[in-house]
């Protein structure tokens, strides 16, 4: 597909003429009083804040395609970071405000936990039980740590897509400059990371030629990335080192939930629970969670993973987060935060299991259960348990998108009203190129309700000045749902031509005798990258990495010479922890 095109479009398109053409398609769906409120409102954030209003209100039994229309015209505003009377500063310092307030609270449940602890009699025996149980559960998912599990995993490792410590050039996010350095880490997770190069000569040597360098870092840098209209989300850019070992445990326990019914890989699952639930309202319960791994204490992950697991993941972590790039540092009181490869496995294995164990405890329908994340769907006669664990070990759910009564569920992307799925498409920015302009015009074409939007449509049609047109070419699976998130548009080369629009979009052939879309199929065409200087040891260590030939790394078009500065091999510590490495080493017979 050709690169996006900004001189395609006649101007940028503003947010005021795509709600007004939203709201001429979808008029006939909203009440007269809406119509006035939204005709009287003096801005767009007026607008929102009614929109709000009334969705807050449970106007979804009583009149079903206006409460999709009013989703629809707020799926235009709530994450949308180009809202006017918004701004990148006050988005960012609210989710610094919400960082800074997880850790106080990850602090004071560390304390609650290790006073309980010590105290087990003080332990409401519900919640004992539940613990107990699920600690038992959790140890059975992670299964020993032996010598072959560790070799496993270091068959996994892997480096991240985005940024690492140090590193702000976006070329720095591509696989030539995190192979051959320089690199950061902890020091807790150097010693891993010589144990894996020994056993990795080809890039060792790779590494001692081109003079790369390492250097030790405390923690990681928190940063924020856009996520409503109203508050950024925060994450922490992990050292390069770290995140490396971080992928291997990762995929290890990534396998290791499979063997449970636990797929990480495939949303699709949550799905057929969570639209029985809403058609069956005993059948099913969905339970969402407030900023559910930033809430992830210490003391709960050492209360539910066991001892030498603990210890690995413990070392492989940050333990200390910067904002100001180094110059100064504090201490986490949460275990691992968004950026840290297996947060992701470690809060459903946590989630896992304490909904396991308290559908066991209330002998509910262990069939119903699906975890994904923070997206729990449980048996609703375990769901209050539930919610009572759940606050003891420091989560809060999110009572907005919890839903355990009447006939909604929301799980995963998904929106099931009485069966029905009535996501919105949201839009988290105004389009930049004509490709996103496409994006989002086609996602609008195929909305999931069955609306028709042909002002919102046309409205973007003539936005660009030069448009391609053709047949739907949507992607399948797991694909489709980025897709239709609005996080992948490189399935999107043209217009989508609708049903309706008969010969407008087509052009006779003479030559075949039949109409034809009006359309020129394009490609990407990726930057060049100069591979000459390469050695064949930097090439065979690409291919062991698994990537077959350079296209995934043809996007790199130049790159910077790295002068050594000291011996990357030159340890002067000893293993951090030697009893551990002396059971955890891998040997050569393995």
């Amino acid at each position: 597909m050709a690169k996006p095109n900004r001189r395609n479009l006649k101007g940028t398109p503003h947010l005021s003429g795509l709600f007004q053409a939203c709201q001429q398609d979808l008029e006939e769906f909203l009440t007269q009083r809406d119509r006035d409120h939204l005709s009287d409102a003096h801005n767009l954030l007026d607008c929102h804040s009614y929109i709000t209003a009334e969705l807050e209100v449970d106007s979804a039994t009583s009149n079903y395609l206006r409460y999709c229309a009013l989703r629809q015209l707020d799926a235009l505003f709530k994450k949308n970071v180009d809202l006017p009377g918004t701004s990148a500063l006050a988005r960012k310092e609210t989710a610094f405000g919400k960082f800074h307030a997880s850790e106080q609270k990850c602090k004071r449940t560390n304390k609650r936990l290790r006073f309980y602890q010590s105290h087990r009699s003080r332990i409401p025996n519900r919640v004992a039980e539940v613990l107990d149980l699920a600690r038992n559960i959790s140890e059975e998912i992670y299964g020993p740590l032996t010598r072959i599990a560790y070799h496993k995993i270091c068959t996994q490792t892997g480096f991240g897509p985005g940024f690492n410590f140090g590193s702000s050039d976006q070329e720095h996010r591509h696989l030539y400059y995190k192979v051959a350095g320089p690199h950061t880490s902890t020091e807790e997770a150097l010693p891993y990371f010589k144990v894996l190069l020994n056993h990795s000569e080809h890039w060792k040597q790779s590494l001692i030629d081109g003079g790369s360098t390492y250097s030790k870092v405390r923690g990681n840098r928190v940063t924020a990335v856009p996520k409503t209209a109203v508050t950024d989300r925060t994450i922490a850019i992990e050292p390069s080192v770290n995140v490396y070992l971080q992928k291997g445990v990762d995929s290890y326990l990534k396998g290791r939930l499979r063997r449970f019914g636990v797929h990480l890989t495939n949303q699709a699952r949550n799905y057929p629970p969570a639209r029985d639930g809403s058609q069956r309202p005993l059948h099913a319960a969905t339970v969402d969670l407030s900023s559910a791994s930033d809430n992830i204490s210490t003391e709960i992950v050492k209360l539910l993973t066991p001892s030498l697991w603990y210890t690995l993941m413990d070392d492989l972590r940050s333990k200390e987060y910067t904002f100001d790039k180094g110059r100064s540092w504090q201490k986490y009181e949460k275990f691992s935060s968004m950026g840290n490869a297996f947060t992701f496995p470690l809060e459903t294995i946590i989630f896992y299991s304490i909904a396991k164990a308290c559908t066991i405890v209330s002998g509910g329908n262990l069939k119903v259960l699906r975890v994904y994340g923070d997206d729990i769907i449980i048996d609703p006669c375990a769901a209050l348990l539930l919610y009572e664990v759940l606050y003891f070990a420091g989560f809060t759910p999110n009572e907005e998108k919890s839903f355990i009564f009447g006939n909604f569920r929301e799980t995963c992307g998904s929106d099931f009203l009485s069966g029905v799925d009535t996501r919105p498409v949201y839009v988290k920015r105004l389009p930049r190129n004509d490709v996103e302009v496409y994006n989002l015009f086609n996602r609008l074409l195929n909305n999931r309700v069955g609306f028709r939007l042909h002002n919102t449509c046309a409205f973007l049609y003539g936005c660009v000045r030069v448009p391609l047109i053709g047949p739907p070419d949507l992607p399948q699976g797991e694909k489709l749902a980025k897709w239709y998130a609005g996080k992948n548009v490189i399935y999107d080369h043209y217009f989508h031509a609708p049903s309706d629009s008969g010969l407008r979009f087509l052009r006779f052939d003479k030559d075949l005798q039949r109409h034809v879309w009006r359309i020129r199929i394009t490609r990407f065409k990726p930057m060049h990258l100069d591979t000459s200087s390469w050695s064949l040891q930097m090439w065979y260590l690409v291919f062991l990495l698994g990537l077959q030939g350079n296209s995934h790394v043809d996007s790199v078009s130049r790159f910077k010479k790295i002068n050594p500065t000291v011996d990357f091999y030159r340890w002067e510590d000893p293993p951090w922890r030697p009893w551990l490495f002396d059971y955890l080493e891998v040997q050569a017979e393995l």
